[in-house]
């Protein structure tokens, strides 16, 4: 088995820095109550391969033992046998295990996942998380579409996990994490198990090529489901048909069907065509959408604005930027999904139709992608489809209000507040790890959208871990 260290270039320093923010552990008041709970957890005594106890920080937190087919709620804190598995995909949890047998125990703060807890007799105290729940759903051609337009938010396996310098490893489909002092983030895509680190370091042991790579803060690797080199595309921009020829951009304004590259003044993407912008392609001014048209932006470089009204669909990706705003208003179609850019104004996406659903940043369509660096606000108003708004660095504020369809904002950090209220969402939703600079608010959304492991800025207001 070789080693080496990987080095994988994330996006700018400033979505890299403000990424860990967004998976910021519970709120120091979650951590207040904590500590009475530890005392009593420590009273349980954790037995090394034989027992864990489990606290409920925050949110639901679900368990089930090895001897029951069924799942119960964890009210406080409990003693669970090895081999229970344990949902924290709606709520933030505790793990206490033993280290030794001589009363040595170690701690981990999980949340946004569902995971086995496994653990040696005779071992030196690795605690290994083993994932749990759906796999990602992965197919390809007319099916993928097909399932790709119905899954409106990730249901795969993910986990957020954070520890202080104990032994725990994650096991996923494609790769085991070991950490070394950390928070890290772990999770299935179609395309490999994907581990994240905001803090510390981790070795990954790939399980199909055979190689332990150290991920230091800030940096990410997949382990390919296929046994390849991980890439650094982004899974949210789709690739052009090979056979398809790129035409180059001229300047003055290009009305853009089909596949492009090179240089270009202004582009117009016409009522009815699809035009796809080549990774690279360079735009000095403002590229527009017709209504009915849609857009494939594979890792463009604009210079002025990305503007659409009333498109067929929306697909932004692949590492490029746009010095403007990004503004999406009235979409009729999709899937869509803004992801992997960086965006120099606001980004504003309204008024979307019903079966429209778009993903902002690495859910949904984007997963294992980073998400939008917006130097202005995001945001998402009045829109009828559902939606993700998932691992985002937004300088200014973050507000999804007024939506119809079913809502996830997860791993999200600001340097402003962050605001969901008056969303309508039918099934319900989530707001998981955010990290707002300012404010963070939750209420009036119908029926309420769970809230946990959310922090506001110092002394700053924040009732996002319970809709009011």
């Amino acid at each position: 088995m070789t080693r080496r260290t990987l080095v994988v270039l994330g996006a700018a320093l400033l979505a890299l820095s403000a990424s860990a923010s967004a998976a910021s552990a519970p709120s120091s008041a979650a951590g207040a109550r904590g500590r009475d709970a530890r005392g009593a957890a420590r009273a349980m005594a954790p037995v090394i391969g034989r027992v864990a106890v489990v606290e409920r920080v925050s949110g639901r937190i679900l368990a089930q033992r090895p001897a029951s087919r069924t799942f119960a709620t964890v009210q406080g804190t409990e003693a669970v046998p090895i081999g229970t598995v344990l949902d924290a995909s709606h709520g933030v949890l505790r793990l206490l295990t033993a280290l030794d047998t001589r009363g040595r125990l170690q701690s981990a703060t999980l949340w946004g996942g569902s995971f086995k807890v496994s653990q040696s007799s005779t071992g030196n105290g690795m605690t290994r998380l083993l994932m749990r729940g759906s796999p990602p759903m992965c197919a390809s051609g007319a099916r993928a579409r097909a399932i790709s337009a119905k899954r409106r938010s990730v249901r795969g396996r993910r986990l957020w996990a954070q520890d202080d310098h104990g032994r725990y490893t994650t096991y996923g489909a494609n790769s085991v994490a070991t950490v070394l002092g950390t928070r890290w983030e772990t999770l299935e895509s179609c395309a490999g198990t994907i581990t994240r680190v905001l803090k510390g370091r981790v070795d990954v042991l790939d399980l199909r090529r055979h190689e332990t790579v150290t991920v230091g803060a800030g940096h990410s690797y997949l382990a390919s489901a296929r046994g390849t080199p991980a890439t650094a595309g982004s899974p949210g921009a789709p690739t052009p048909a090979a056979s398809a020829t790129a035409e180059p951009l001229g300047s003055g304004t290009t009305s853009c069907s089909g596949p492009h590259s090179g240089s270009g003044t202004e582009v117009t993407v016409p009522a009815g065509a699809v035009c796809t912008l080549l990774a690279g392609t360079q735009v000095s001014g403002n590229v527009e959408v017709a209504e009915g048209g849609a857009l494939i932006d594979r890792g463009a470089v604009i210079g002025g604005d990305l503007q659409a009204d009333n498109a067929a669909g929306i697909r932004v990706g692949g590492g490029g930027s746009i010095g403007g705003n990004l503004q999406i208003h009235g979409l009729t179609g999709g899937p869509n999904s803004l992801c992997d850019t960086t965006v120099g104004g606001n980004v504003e996406v309204h008024d979307g139709a019903a079966g429209s659903p778009i993903d902002i940043g690495d859910l949904g369509a984007c997963l294992g992608a980073p998400g939008l660096a917006v130097a202005g606000n995001l945001e998402v108003h009045h829109n009828a489809a559902n939606l993700t708004v998932g691992g985002n660095t937004v300088k200014g504020h973050l507000e999804v209000n007024g939506n119809a369809g079913e809502v996830t904002v997860n791993g999200n950090a600001t340097g402003g507040d962050i605001k969901l209220t008056d969303n309508h969402v039918g099934v319900g939703g989530t707001l998981l790890g955010n990290s707002a600079g300012g404010n963070c608010e939750l209420q009036h959304n119908s029926p309420t959208i769970e809230g946990s492991a959310n922090s506001a800025g110092p002394g700053r207001p924040n009732s996002c871990n319970a809709d009011a």
